[in-house]
């Protein structure tokens, strides 16, 4: 899968020009890409207002890429150790 990843994101490469790493902006498809979400989970989150995104007009949906990782980081769940 981790293989699969990478050569989307080449093909995004190819097509836009750019490194998807470098882009601030993402559109669902290269969320999906970049941070392995599924595409539907992100639109239930969206719905649900649970996962950050700007939208312009009526359709065009973006997410950025810093709100994002922060994000991320805020819904980290800390492990417990046990002591072996």
């Amino acid at each position: 899968m981790k293989r699969i990843i990478e050569l989307l994101k080449e093909i995004i490469v190819i097509l836009h020009g750019k490194n998807v790493n470098d882009k601030r902006w993402l559109t669902p498809e290269e969320l999906e890409i970049e941070y392995g979400l599924k595409e539907d989970t992100i639109s239930k989150y969206r719905m649900a207002k649970k996962i950050p995104f700007v939208k312009i007009g009526t359709k065009l949906i973006r997410y950025d890429r810093t709100k994002i990782d922060q994000w991320l980081e805020d819904h980290e769940v800390e492990c417990i150790h046990h002591a072996a």
